[in-house]
């Protein structure tokens, strides 16, 4: 790995990360705009840890936008005591995630129109796995946390 004088940061690189996450952030919103919206709207039955899981994935989504808006500003203090409170919510999301793929499976949920699993099971195994990498990648990120070219890729 390249030592840290040898990487030129550029305001672009700062540019670039603040707005994929706003852009990842608006398409996530937008695809369970789709979804979980007009059951919201609608008053359909929707289990309560749904509902959870929504409000603690959202807030995942304000940190992300948060984190990367104050390294562009030139807050880093700021961004690793968020990042540290932060830790605490990647957990939260894992247990809560957990529940909720659960939750849809044993509903027999297969995954949403248009992108469903064969079973109920392949949607929940897709779902666990897909918190195993999260898991994987937040863990990753805290340890690579003083080194900022690995860390925010």
């Amino acid at each position: 790995m390249p030592s840290r004088e040898a990487i030129r940061v550029t305001v672009g690189d700062h540019r670039f990360f603040s707005t994929m996450a706003i852009v990842s952030t608006l398409a996530i919103a937008g695809g369970f705009a789709n979804t979980y919206g007009p059951k919201v709207v609608s008053g359909a039955p929707v289990p309560t840890i749904i509902h959870v899981h929504a409000g603690v994935f959202a807030a995942w989504l304000v940190v992300n936008v948060l984190q990367t808006g104050l390294i562009r500003n030139g807050r880093p203090a700021v961004h690793r005591r968020l990042g540290t409170a932060a830790m605490g919510l990647a957990a939260l999301m894992i247990v809560v995630g957990t529940m909720t793929a659960i939750t849809v499976a044993r509903r027999g949920d297969k995954g949403i129109p248009g992108v469903e699993m064969a079973d109920a099971e392949g949607f929940l195994l897709l779902n666990l796995a897909a918190l195993v990498v999260f898991g994987v990648l937040v863990a990753a990120g805290y340890v690579w946390r003083r080194e900022p070219q690995v860390h925010k890729r």
